[in-house]
């Protein structure tokens, strides 16, 4: 019940995702990957952007540690492949992507360090990893964006280069840049995150 609750608030509030769903598809087609490519998308929660991704033709494997949204992902997503045990993704690679939306700023960074060397294991040898993340912006006083940051951000929100020196432990970025996401989707709404795009390729 709470995933569902959860994910309806998500999509009623966000126009279900509509500007980073466009946002995110841009940036797939920009890694050029195979029609069919295995995505695996990291942290998945409900699974917002399963369809975006499967709508392109790629094969989608949504990992969350949450059983309870992993099986309501499931339910919504009959063409996707879901799991809450890592250790079974190995079951499911190699994989041409793996996607890290927005789930980083949950993790502390050694964690992190650990699922960047599994994440490694689980590509293929010219596989990529997409970080997409929210930044940090304490010094923002517009007064409703920073009570939206207060409730939206998890205990470990960091600054770009932050991300960047955790990511650089296991791979190499290629590309680095910032995107917003607005609430509702919408430029004229002035409440939004700031999110750092990290495109990488192991070492």
């Amino acid at each position: 019940m709470h995933a569902a609750f959860d994910d309806i608030a998500q999509r009623i509030i966000t126009l279900n995702k509509l500007e980073q769903r466009h946002y995110l598809a841009g940036q797939l087609k920009k890694l050029q990957l195979p029609r069919g490519a295995k995505i695996l998308d990291f942290g998945c929660g409900t699974a917002l952007f399963a369809k975006t991704i499967m709508k392109m033709g790629f094969q989608y494997v949504g990992y969350d540690i949450d059983p309870g949204v992993v099986e309501y992902a499931a339910s919504l997503y009959k063409n996707g492949t879901f799991t809450h045990n890592r250790e079974q993704l190995k079951d499911f690679k190699p994989f041409d992507l793996i996607l890290a939306n927005c789930c980083f700023h949950h993790i502390a960074d050694e964690p992190i360090k650990d699922e960047l060397r599994g994440f490694r294991e689980l590509l293929k040898p010219n596989g990529q990893f997409l970080l997409m993340d929210i930044l940090l912006r304490d010094d923002d006083p517009h007064p409703l964006r920073k009570l939206f940051r207060k409730l939206e951000r998890g205990a470990y929100v960091r600054v770009a280069s932050e991300y960047e020196d955790i990511v650089r432990s296991e791979f190499q970025i290629t590309k680095q840049q910032t995107t917003r996401s607005h609430v509702f989707s919408s430029k004229l709404v002035p409440v939004y995150n700031d999110l750092v795009v990290l495109h990488c390729v192991p070492k």
